[in-house]
């Protein structure tokens, strides 16, 4: 791989920020014929004729950022860019767009990356998921009248992300095979649950289980 001129490499940043593609027209920084074609030779970006979503537009040459690409900027992160280039507070607030939804979807904050990611890592506790569903119904038990009817697919979404849906499924047939609760469905008329129900639904003894049932 060839040392990229900044320029270049501010360039690969914009495709990212830019969900990966751009009209080459439209692009910037614009780069040279002799630049652009090394990226190209790289197999960092493609070239490729395709006609804008407007009425009577002529096909135009649009630019896409490679998996190449992608692993390039992965392992060049703190590579230099062209600092005097105006594009460059462009780039960064559509990078910042782009790390803010990352952060709401992960219920991170920035300081779990600038603060926490200055130190010595560290592997996080590895969950308990028959616990942690426990604990979460034990939470809903607090105060409720029995029996406690709780549908599986508003369940599921109350428990954390770091939990997957099958580790909680192997959670909750366990806790029904201890007598802690009991799986349940019911009605046997499939009309009376809708699509969310039948994905969060737990198949026990052939017949899908829609409902926790927690009786003291």
């Amino acid at each position: 791989m060839v040392t990229l001129k900044p320029l270049s490499h501010l360039y690969l940043w914009r495709l990212a920020s830019n969900n990966s593609v751009g009209w080459l027209k439209d692009l910037k920084p614009a780069l040279t014929p002799s630049d652009r074609k090394i990226l190209l030779s790289q197999g960092l970006i493609e070239e490729n004729l395709a006609k804008p979503d407007r009425p009577k537009a002529r096909p135009a040459k649009q630019i896409s950022l490679t998996e190449k690409g992608w692993d390039y900027l992965a392992t060049n992160v703190s590579a230099p860019v062209n600092a005097r280039s105006y594009c460059g507070s462009e780039i960064f607030g559509e990078f910042l767009v782009h790390l803010a939804k990352f952060l709401h979807d992960r219920s991170l904050t920035l300081s779990d990356i600038f603060i926490a990611g200055s130190g010595p890592t560290t592997s996080p506790d590895p969950i308990d998921p028959t616990l942690t569903v426990k604990e979460r119904l034990d939470s809903l038990r607090q105060g409720a009248a029995f029996p406690l009817l709780i549908f599986l697919k508003d369940f599921r979404a109350s428990l954390p992300p770091s939990l997957s849906a099958d580790q909680a499924t192997k959670a909750l047939l366990e806790l029904n095979a201890q007598g802690y609760l009991k799986l349940k469905s019911l009605s046997d008329d499939p009309s009376a649950y809708n699509q969310d129900d039948e994905k969060a639904a737990i198949m026990l003894a052939g017949t899908p289980r829609h409902v926790i049932v927690i009786f003291s």
